[in-house]
């Protein structure tokens, strides 16, 4: 995963942090699962997903956010890379996310590579 320096400054990561990770390192408790899930299957179909989420910072401060993927490719059509871009963030109140509601667990029983 790489990142920019804006998202990078806003989050709290550093560059080196992100090696081998996925979107999981920036979920947490408030963090719609069906949501986060749909996003999951829209880069194994290969396909633009967004949905509005509240992630979390390094020092697990919420914020909501509007994500959208983008699957990005060579010129021979080969899937390469997505491009994962957010609008509309908003810093939340820790008590602002306990008291936002949460359809399903963060967390999944699987990672999935969609460039398998």
């Amino acid at each position: 995963m790489w990142a920019s320096r804006d998202w990078l400054d806003f989050c709290g990561f550093e560059p080196t942090e992100l090696n081998k990770q996925t979107m999981r390192i920036i979920q947490g408790p408030q963090t719609d699962g069906t949501e986060a899930r749909e996003l999951n299957v829209a880069g194994i179909e290969r396909r633009t997903g967004h949905a509005t989420l509240i992630n979390y910072t390094k020092n697990r401060i919420p914020f909501r956010h509007t994500i959208e993927i983008e699957p990005l490719a060579n010129s021979y059509g080969q899937l390469r890379m997505f491009r994962a871009r957010s609008s509309n963030m908003e810093v939340l109140e820790r008590e602002e996310a306990d008291e936002a509601e949460t359809q399903d667990d963060y967390s999944s029983e699987e990672e999935i590579d969609p460039f398998a």
